[in-house]
């Protein structure tokens, strides 16, 4: 049974894709545990992509049987691999996003050059910005 009910994460999601909007960048990759949890009920591991207008994906490395039931999001997929997620954020946004924001705030460093490397391969010019927290004033 989900842990955040579907019409909460709709509104979570929302607000974020509202900011997103408005600061013109096209998709968001979360992948902390704190902000997995806010967005989409769980805390298994993998990325949640949210593109600016669409629904999310969320893309799990492990434990995904549990993610499916903790989530009550429509589309939660295995995540086999990084290497994944340009494809994955392709096809949920419709497009190939041009800018995508990650949580600078809390993400290592090692993680945003990792994805900028898999990024870089199919979508070499793919721009990197904060996503900002919509949802810490909402808390």
């Amino acid at each position: 049974m989900p842990s955040t009910p579907r019409d909460e994460l709709d509104h979570r999601i929302g607000a974020l894709q509202h900011h997103l909007r408005t600061q013109q960048v096209d998709a968001a990759l979360i992948s902390q545990n704190i902000d997995l949890f806010y967005f989409t009920g769980s805390m298994q591991s993998g990325t949640l992509l949210v593109p600016a207008d669409g629904r999310p994906v969320y893309a799990v490395r492990r434990v995904f049987e549990r993610a499916r039931t903790e989530s009550a999001l429509e589309k939660v997929v295995a995540l086999e691999s990084f290497r994944q997620l340009p494809d994955l954020l392709r096809g949920t946004a419709g497009r190939t996003p041009r800018r995508i924001g990650l949580e600078y705030d809390v993400l290592p460093v090692a993680v945003k050059d990792r994805l900028a490397a898999v990024f870089g391969r199919s979508s070499p010019r793919t721009n990197w910005t904060s996503s900002g927290r919509p949802e810490a004033s909402r808390r």
